[in-house]
């Protein structure tokens, strides 16, 4: 049995202090940033410490099968093997690194010179991971981000930051293309918008209440206000009218498509289902939020694949016309200058000096111009997609409608 040189109190005490946020801000130099993604798992310790368990990819997980690459690389959500091998060598050189992260099987030793493993010493593995649960339950990490991703919005804003992150890579490698964190939310507008108005945040669809209806018409709203802020702050639509009135907005809709779409609803209190004959066609319900697929998950779709364009178009004019360059060129004569002064007059004082200043306010230029460029081509060819996608959307969904019988007439 592996001697631990701690006793289970303090394997649990310090893989409950421990944070993988600690290594994500580690992982930040100069330019450097971490995708949304990363950023967003590393604010949970239960879910960094399960991806260490995790295989990175189907291909990892059955090493001894073959499969074609398409398959082979469907992801696990597991850290890949230069990842943890990373992980390791930069927890190795840090104490500081070392005392408040965890890796898997490893517990520091009491000078935090070392690391050993735990091995097969159960009690030390068990103290080790329920620390980390701890952890997680006290920071509510793992449940921030489920509330965070109850929202189709916030889902379609972290993939719209997400496909812009990767796209960029091909021109700048791991430094964000839009450095201020601002103007990439603002670039991520035409995705959070476009869903918002695909699942009703923005105004009551037909056969629907108002959020907040009124007792003479359940149509209207009581309270302009009230049903505005109910659906664009919380998120919320309005519910289903009763049939008799219903059918007065959708006549295509026949008595027994609607009480199988109740069913539907309302039969299982499964987080996410999905149904091809819905009253809006096929369609995802994801936490009770209805997601048509050709009003909402198509022109969402729409608007990553034009974010992706706009960021490639953006890229390739600013390496074509020297953009990138006179960046790169800014940023080492404000780093040179910089250097050279604060050699003299040290850091602080160096900032006062007239040619720094002058050297950071060109950097800061260019850099702005460059963002603003990648800002424009992303917001046109993000919205004119979802645009675009939204009307083909609108046009397939009312074709489907005009295909439907009028059945009510039948039934009464």
């Amino acid at each position: 049995m592996t001697q631990v040189p701690a006793d289970w109190r303090e394997v649990f005490g310090q893989a409950f202090r421990a944070s993988p946020k600690r290594y994500a801000n580690a992982l930040r130099f100069g330019d450097y940033e971490n995708s949304p993604v990363y950023d967003m798992l590393a604010s949970s310790p239960g879910l960094s410490y399960l991806r260490q368990h995790l295989p990175q990819n189907l291909g990892a997980a059955l090493p001894n099968v073959r499969m074609p690459n398409a398959v082979s690389n469907i992801p696990l959500g597991g850290y890949s093997a230069e990842e943890i091998k990373h992980y390791a060598e930069a927890r190795s050189s840090d104490p500081d690194l070392k005392r408040y992260t965890v890796q898997r099987g490893y517990i520091p030793t009491p000078g935090l010179e070392s690391e050993v493993r735990i091995g097969d010493n159960w009690r030390a593995g068990t103290a080790q991971a329920a620390g980390v649960a701890a952890a997680d339950m006290a920071t509510d990490g793992a449940r921030n981000i489920w509330w965070f991703l109850n929202a189709p919005q916030a889902l379609s804003m972290l993939a719209s930051q997400q496909t812009t992150n990767m796209a960029s890579r091909e021109f700048t490698g791991r430094v964000p293309m839009i450095k201020n964190r601002n103007m990439r939310m603002a670039a991520s507008v035409p995705a959070w918008l476009g869903m918002s108005l695909g699942i009703g945040n923005f105004s009551r669809a037909p056969g629907y209440k108002a959020v907040v209806p009124s007792e003479e018409d359940p149509r209207e709203t009581s309270n302009p206000l009230a049903e505005a802020g109910s659906r664009y702050f919380l998120g919320r639509a309005g519910k289903l009218l009763p049939y008799e009135e219903f059918v007065k907005e959708r006549p295509d809709v026949s008595k027994g498509e609607y009480n199988a779409y109740k069913a539907y609803l309302f039969g299982n209190q499964w987080p996410l289902k999905a149904t091809m004959d819905g009253i809006h066609g096929p369609e995802v319900n994801f936490m009770g939020k209805t997601i048509p697929a050709t009003t909402a998950l198509l022109p969402a779709a729409a608007g990553l694949i034009g974010a992706r364009h706009g960021i490639k178009r953006a890229g390739r004019y600013l390496r074509d016309t020297g953009g990138f360059e006179r960046q790169k060129l800014a940023r080492n004569q404000y780093e040179g200058i910089r250097r050279e002064v604060s050699s003299e007059v040290g850091r602080e004082e160096a900032m006062k000096n007239p040619q720094v200043r002058e050297a950071y306010r060109e950097l800061a230029k260019q850099e702005e111009a460059n963002e603003l460029e990648t800002l424009k081509r992303v917001l046109g060819w993000s919205g004119g997609s979802i645009a675009g996608a939204t009307g083909v959307g609108q046009v397939l969904e009312s074709i489907r409608r005009s295909g439907g019988s009028n059945s009510y007439l039948e039934e009464v």
